[in-house]
């Protein structure tokens, strides 16, 4: 099917977005109309929502020689996900998104790089001389260059941003969503899947008492102790001198957690997450409860299916109920 538009004079072609698929960050694809103008040999994206009106604040996709550069107005443009720079800055955030959801826009008149995660609500930027990617959100910190924390080893959906002022303040940010995980020969490798999340946890890293301290709410708490049973082990974590089981029980035994409280409908699932990571049992035959059966999951260490998990965790949901 072929798409002509005629306006003032000029016809313009519409483009199927299959052709753009991965050249473009995604929601420059499904989020525009993209028509061809065959006489100035440049496309332009209109929204969806307003797909026949051109405006000069329209993004325009243009040619010199083999190059295509999509710009908006004069001096910003978007950085193709496929180029140099654009590696490099996905690279260093791909703990938290995909790099065609990304979206890399290069201001020329200052020489700065904005990086946007729509999907995660976070803006960070890069000053034009400096190799420091800061944050917008938490001002006065910067992505640290050094990305160990020496706790939730294995889980590989986190990045640890820096204070500017050169004091040894540290918070991990880390985005809430689906949590997938594998075993591996040594710790489990655990993960958030992309597009789960629509909004981040951040723990402050306590270097004095050797925590990772969340927010008030409790769907920060639980977040934290799932994921720190998840990436269990046999030796202590280096930073917690405490394993990550000990480390999550410890979480889900503080008072401000078994505190009674309406559950939200996340808060109840984090808990029946955290419940089922203790392995199945059952009794058979079932009238004598005589033997037991006892189901492992083979996708973590026996050391992370902890009977105790089931305990504490319907424990929490009886008594919100009441």
């Amino acid at each position: 099917l072929l798409v002509k538009l005629a306006v003032d004079g000029s016809i313009v072609d519409l483009i199927p977005p299959r052709t753009l698929r991965r050249l473009l960050p995604h929601s420059f694809v499904d989020e525009y109309a993209h028509w061809y103008h065959a006489d100035k040999d440049i496309v332009e994206l209109r929204p969806l929502k307003d797909p026949w009106a051109r405006n000069s604040s329209n993004w325009f996709l243009s040619r010199s020689g083999e190059v295509w550069t999509l710009k908006q107005g004069a001096i910003t443009c978007l950085l193709a996900p496929c180029s140099g720079m654009a590696r490099c800055l996905a690279a260093v955030l791909s703990s938290l998104e995909d790099s065609l959801y990304l979206h890399m826009i290069y201001d020329q008149s200052v020489g700065s790089v904005e990086v946007h995660v729509p999907r995660l609500q976070l803006d960070f930027f890069l000053k034009a001389g400096e190799s420091t990617i800061r944050s917008r959100q938490f001002r006065g910190m910067h992505i640290d260059p050094d990305q160990s924390v020496g706790t939730l080893v294995g889980f590989t959906s986190k990045l640890i941003l820096r204070g500017d002022s050169g004091l040894p303040v540290r918070t991990l940010i880390v985005p809430e969503g689906r949590v997938h995980f594998q075993r591996a020969r040594g710790h489990a490798t655990v993960a958030v899947t992309y597009g789960t999340a629509r909004r981040i946890q951040n723990y402050r890293i306590d270097d004095l008492l050797r925590r990772l301290v969340a927010n008030t709410k409790l769907e920060s708490k639980l977040f934290l102790a799932y994921v720190h049973a998840l990436t269990s082990f046999c030796l202590p974590d280096p930073f917690l001198g405490r394993t990550g089981t000990e480390e999550a029980i410890r979480l889900l035994g503080s008072a401000s957690v078994r505190t009674p409280r309406p559950l939200s409908p996340t808060e109840h699932d984090r808990l029946q997450s955290i419940a089922s990571l203790s392995p199945a049992r059952a009794f058979y035959p079932k009238h004598e409860r005589v033997m037991q059966q006892v189901t492992w999951s083979s996708a973590l260490s026996f050391l992370a299916q902890d009977d105790r998990f089931h305990k504490i965790a319907k424990g929490i949901i009886d008594r919100c109920a009441e």
